[in-house]
């Protein structure tokens, strides 16, 4: 059956479906002119029939308590947290980096005149 036939009878998005598959948790067969294939066996076992038609904000609303908000709001702060020590650090690699690299290219510079023959740095010859 193809994704669209096995969307419409099993009440699924399209998009489910791809996800699915790009996870591996659908196998499907690809047909020789390059479309998918699924099995209803197998659409059945990762998406049983009489599963509850939830939607995601449905499932979060389902699961709110006033503890799960409260520990929410501390993991959100802990992770904001997190991204500003995060962007911190990266400041201060990127400096670093760009210090070593003007280090490198002076002692580049030093090596590449010492590197000349005595009398050309004396005479100041190219």
């Amino acid at each position: 059956m193809s994704i669209q036939e096995a969307a419409r009878h099993y009440g699924l998005n399209r998009s489910t479906l791809y996800k699915a598959m790009e996870t591996g948790q659908l196998s499907y067969n690809t047909l020789p002119n390059g479309r998918r294939s699924l099995h209803p066996a197998e659409v059945e076992r990762v998406f049983p029939p009489n599963r509850p038609q939830m939607s995601r904000q449905q499932q979060i609303q389902h699961n709110e308590t006033p503890e799960t908000v409260k520990v929410m709001e501390v993991q959100i702060c802990l992770l904001q947290d997190t991204i500003r020590r995060l962007e911190t650090d990266k400041a201060d690699l990127l400096e670093r980096l760009d210090r070593a690299e003007e280090e490198r290219r002076y002692a580049t510079r030093l090596l590449e005149f010492h590197q000349r023959p005595w009398w050309k740095r004396v005479l100041r010859v190219a």
